[in-house]
Parts: structure tokens; sequence; C-alpha cells
């Protein structure tokens, strides 16, 4: 699975910190069976809310802080969107939770460098 490929342009040159930007998650059920993605300005509140709604018990596995969390999360929903199950929960096979899991890391290492490249 491709990563998306941030740029400078993406960022405003006030953006402080990458932490205080929104962001792309994956939380997960603890047997990894279900998947969502998703984004939100403020992850704990998101993940609360989510946990106080779901039956079963999940975590935040992956996230991605970005500048355009609308443009990444449409990337990785239309990359997945054949595993998808309702909503924004996928059931991914373990060959595309490592892809996932590189999608994660690839992108946080775009951001770093397009974020860096601002300094």
């Amino acid at each position: 699975m491709n990563y998306y490929q941030h740029h400078i342009g993406d960022f405003m040159r006030d953006t402080a910190k990458i932490r205080s930007l929104p962001m792309v998650y994956a939380l997960a059920t603890s047997d990894l069976k279900l998947v969502k993605i998703g984004m939100t300005k403020s992850p704990r509140q998101r993940f609360i809310n989510i946990q106080s709604a779901c039956p079963f018990e999940v975590s935040l596995w992956l996230g991605i802080r970005t500048p355009i969390p609308r443009k990444v999360e449409k990337d990785l929903h239309k990359k997945l969107e054949k595993f998808k199950t309702k909503g924004e929960w996928f059931s991914l096979s373990d060959e595309m939770l490592d892809g996932l899991i590189e999608y994660f890391n690839k992108t946080n290492v775009s951001v770093r460098g397009a974020f860096n490249a601002l300094l």
C-alpha cells in the first residue's frame, strides 16, 4: 500500500507544532478483526465517544498528525474500500494490516519532512 506524500505547501507558515495538527487515526479491536479509520482534532475525546458507543473494546492503534486530514482519510478509505464492513470500519487481512502500518509510518515520515522544511 502506498502512502500519502505531504508537501511543504500543505502546511501554513504559522503551524506551531506537529502535535497540534488534526489526526487521522486507526482504532482497532483487540483481536485486530475490525479497524476504524477516521479523523479528529481531539483524539482523546473522539476515542472516548467511540468507545462508549462500541459494544467491544477498541484502542488507538495508529495515527497521523496532518494539516490535511480530509485528504489523507479519503485516500485511506479509497485504498481500503473493498474491505469496508460498515461506515468507517474495515475488516483487513494480516497482509493489509501490515500495509496499513507501513502507510501510517511512511506518511508520518512525509509529514515530518515537509514540516521540517518550513523551519
